[in-house]
């Protein structure tokens, strides 16, 4: 891998953490202290998170020269298939495997984390 590769992945990293916590406070949050279903719960904090992220992103690991109106459609649309995956998962991995919703939660967003690193780094910033 690249060294400039690497950094990036590094930037994401920390971005896609900070905005994790916040998806996931928000989660907690949600469904303990106001009894908010998981799903409605997880999409909540994964917007809010989504939100967080795409400034990170932009100012911070890519440095992105393109404007906010092509970077952040690009942006919400990949993090809207996110979204989509990670329901989709979530749901998967509690249903058929009966996973606790905690580890299901941090399974999903593995695998959105590296689909939506792909994707954003080729075609977003």
């Amino acid at each position: 891998m690249s060294p400039i590769l690497i950094r990036e992945l590094f930037k994401y990293t920390g971005a896609s953490i900070i905005g994790t916590m916040l998806h996931y406070g928000l989660m907690i949050i949600s469904i303990r202290g106001f009894n908010v279903g998981v799903l409605r719960a997880s999409t909540a904090g994964a917007v809010s998170g989504a939100i967080t992220i795409y400034y990170l992103n932009y100012f911070f690991t890519f440095h992105s020269p393109k404007n906010h109106l092509e970077s952040m459609s690009k942006f919400f649309m990949v993090a809207f298939m996110g979204v989509l995956i990670n329901a989709v998962v979530l749901k998967t991995a509690m249903v058929y495997f009966r996973w606790e919703v905690l580890t299901a939660q941090v399974f999903a967003t593995a695998m959105v984390f590296f689909i939506n690193f792909i994707i954003n780094r080729r075609w977003t910033f």
